[in-house]
């Protein structure tokens, strides 16, 4: 099952031409027109060109002379490391993206600036995971405020950083704040997705989230973020836990601890 395509992708972006702000696909679309054409035709120049595919010359130049747009360059890099087109039977799913997606809910955030990603991370639990993911979707990462007092470790991302952003936010992560005022649903593919992509999402939210109490057999967390989200959330919980799980308000309680979750590790 697909479950990102190039146009999902594409969409994140915001052209500058007015003319593609509607339809970011249709620069893509004419990117490759032209591509195609100066194949077809090795001896045509700009106007040429841009005669025969209804172009501004200017434009045409710059894409003949190497210039792309910002949505094509961010495509190619997300096909050169196997994001888009994307199944969750993909390598760079199952361990990568998917837990990507599960941490920017629990312990990350993506800029609504420029869409670059930043993870949190709170013991050794969580750092392992968060690596092996960065290395499964194929980024470099840096590591910030690590021997700072007070901060929290902050793993973020090398070179392709908007790119992994915006393909984070295409499966449905969160861009910008995340509380009771933002319209906030968790990812659609997860309403279809296998067992084992549920459940891999379910235990980076929860090792994330859940604090280390040794004195309670129950676990519970809160989450200031919208009545609606906080029952799916419940829902899925739920689902694909051996527990009982209530939601009162923004509180979320399970009846045990799960077993998903070491106790001993940190998060």
């Amino acid at each position: 099952m697909e479950i990102l395509d190039t146009e999902a992708l594409v969409r994140t972006y915001a052209p500058q031409t007015e003319e593609y702000r509607q339809d970011p696909m249709r620069a893509v679309e004419d990117y490759r027109r032209v591509q195609e054409f100066a194949a077809e035709h090795p001896d045509a120049g700009r106007t040429r060109v841009g005669n025969a595919l209804d172009l501004p010359p200017s434009r045409v130049r710059t894409w003949l002379n190497g210039g792309m747009p910002d949505c094509v360059r961010g495509l190619h890099v997300a096909q050169d490391h196997g994001w888009v087109p994307l199944s969750e039977t993909d390598d760079v799913f199952v361990g990568g993206l998917n837990v990507l997606v599960a941490w920017i809910f629990s312990g990350g955030s993506i800029s609504v600036e420029n869409f670059s990603p930043s993870f949190t991370v709170d013991g050794p639990t969580a750092r392992i995971r968060l690596e092996s993911a960065l290395e499964t979707a194929g980024v470099e990462y840096r590591v910030v405020h690590e021997d700072e007092s007070g901060r929290a470790t902050e793993f973020r991302i090398g070179e392709g950083e908007t790119v992994l952003g915006r393909t984070l936010a295409a499966l449905g992560a969160p861009v910008g704040e995340k509380n009771v005022d933002t319209d906030l649903s968790l990812p659609e593919y997860l309403d279809d997705a296998s067992t084992a992509v549920r459940e891999e999402f379910v235990t980076v939210y929860l090792q994330n989230r859940l604090s280390q109490d040794q004195g309670r057999t129950e676990a519970r967390f809160r989450e200031e973020r919208p009545d609606a989200y906080c029952e799916a959330l419940g829902g899925l919980l739920d689902a694909v836990l051996d527990v009982e799980v209530t939601v009162s308000k923004q509180n979320i309680f399970l009846s045990r601890w799960p077993d998903c979750v070491p106790r001993s590790s940190g998060v």
